[in-house]
């Protein structure tokens, strides 16, 4: 770029040494009287062109000077601009994807540029944890997130790699071995991060406020157990699940294929989704970090935890304002410990909480897998769970934002707050002061064993709709495998009415 903007002239007159100034020429500035002077014809000719060189090499001079004065320095000029049309340029800078993978060396152009644009780039940070890499990204973000960026940084993703594994073992539950190796990487990952943030507890000068998201899986999940990713030519897997889908003779004329998908039909629900992460050390001591106020575990991770994990977090995370956790649905024998999991949580919510969302996510791929194996009933949830919510929905105060779908059934969460005796011999107090909007679900498949019509399922909802003084939404999803039903109850003030759409 450099030499592209000089011109050919100036490249060969650079080159050349410089000629000695006439004296003519010092003892005057008349080019007039220099060109009249009495001289032979011979100086008169050598000097004629010794003027016209220095004349030239004069108007070199004179057009690299106007060259320079018309191109200043890019921070005079970006100085002269105002700030309405400066902050027009990085928004455009920051907004054009194309930018995106080399924004954060834009920041060294200038004092101005680098502020703005470490505002963008540490805003969010998704740290991966690896233990197949040499390179870990925890050590590089405690090195470099200090000073003024920690005040700049609001959202912590924590990704951490689990285990891979290969084709012979992809339709099969973990193993013990690696179950143990999973937790291990699980308890390690943690462990670094809440270590890397512990010497922000001790900056008392400045008030941080963090969300912290946690995502677990393996890299070999997104090979074996998802069809939306290109598999190569060994993985043959899948084609045979889908070939068995639509004939059986596929199959019959595939012995081997046979009983290797038909050995456990959740086998590959198991292995994604079926094992709970723990601590393996459960003893392990973890710094307090109060400046985190969200916590998220949403369903982009098919791995969420064991109810011994949940109360070590919520030990140490004591300034929660916010928990989003959508864990997977249970698969067979772990449907104990997911309830288990769940009921932990509600009991541990701190009484700060505002808002809090249980949900449990289900797979349409992961359940199709199970080869025309039909789905066992749902089981209702338990009354520990169901009761662990009423009571943390009455325990938290502060709480203005309530979600429950998936995890627990609206009719049996209506029917456990009708009775609990803070609702029921609530005279002047609303048992729910702050809660504004309130989202449940039923499913037609449990209305066979309820006692419960829906016309009382509304009644109830309208009932504890009237302890809630400041509700503005509360929505009741009855869902089945073939429909959806959305049931909100709008309330204006201490009035409220439902109504029902497709």
């Amino acid at each position: 770029m450099f030499f592209s903007s000089l011109c050919h002239g100036s490249v060969t007159t650079n080159l050349k040494p410089p000629f000695p100034r006439p004296e003519i020429v010092e003892s005057t500035k008349d080019k007039t009287k220099t060109s009249i002077a009495p001289s032979d014809n011979n100086d008169n000719d050598d000097e004629d062109s010794k003027k016209k060189k220095k004349n030239k090499n004069r108007e070199n001079k004179k057009s690299k000077t106007s060259e320079s004065e018309l191109s200043p320095p890019s921070r005079l000029v970006w100085r002269k601009l105002s700030a309405e049309i400066r902050r027009m340029i990085l928004d455009d800078l920051i907004n054009d994807p194309s930018n995106k993978p080399a924004l954060a060396s834009w920041a060294s152009v200038c004092a101005d540029w680098q502020v703005f644009i470490e505002e963008h780039t540490f805003k969010s940070l998704h740290l991966k944890w690896d233990d197949s890499r040499t390179d870990s990204e925890l050590p590089t973000f405690e090195a470099i997130v200090t000073g003024h960026r920690r005040r700049l940084l609001k959202n912590v993703t924590l990704e951490i790699m689990l285990g891979k594994y290969s084709c012979l073992v992809c339709g099969r539950p973990e193993s013990d071995l690696e179950i143990d190796n999973n937790n291990l990487r699980f308890t390690i990952a943690l462990q670094q991060l809440f270590l890397a943030l512990k010497d922000w507890n001790d900056d008392i000068s400045c008030y941080y406020r963090l969300s912290l998201e946690i995502r677990a899986a393996s890299q070999s999940d997104f090979y074996h157990s998802f069809p939306d990713v290109e598999h190569d030519a060994h993985y043959l897997r899948n084609d045979h699940i889908q070939q068995a889908a639509g004939t059986m003779t596929t199959v019959m004329t595939n012995p081997a294929a046979a009983m290797y998908l038909f050995e456990n039909p959740n086998g590959e629900k198991e292995r994604v989704i079926g094992n709970l992460l723990h601590f393996k050390n459960i003893d392990l001591k973890l710094p307090t970090l109060p400046f985190i106020h969200q916590l998220v575990v949403n369903r982009s991770t098919t791995r969420s935890f064991t109810a011994k994990t949940i109360k070590k977090l919520m030990k140490h995370l004591t300034g929660l304002e916010r928990v989003v956790y959508e864990p997977m649905q249970a698969v067979g024998k772990d449907v104990k410990q997911r309830q288990k999991a769940n009921t932990a949580l509600l009991k541990k919510l701190p009484s700060s909480i505002e808002s809090f969302s249980l949900y449990e996510a289900r797979s349409e791929y992961l359940e199709m897998q199970q080869m025309g194996v039909p789905t066992p009933p749902e089981v209702r949830t338990g009354k520990k769970v169901v009761a662990a919510a009423v009571a943390a929905s009455l325990r938290c105060c502060n709480l203005q934002e309530l979600s429950l779908s998936n995890a627990v059934d609206a009719e049996d969460f209506f029917a456990r707050a009708l009775e609990d005796p803070a609702v029921k011999d609530a005279s002047g107090d609303a048992p729910w002061p702050n809660l504004r909007r309130v989202a449940l679900s039923t499913r037609y498949e449990r209305r066979g064993d309820s006692k419960v019509s829906p016309y009382q399922l509304l009644r109830d909802a309208a009932s504890v709709a009237l302890r809630m003084p400041k509700l503005e939404t509360m929505e009741i999803w009855a869902e089945s495998d073939f429909e959806k039903i959305l049931v909100p109850v709008q309330c204006r003030g201490r009035r409220s009415g439902h109504q029902g759409r497709d």
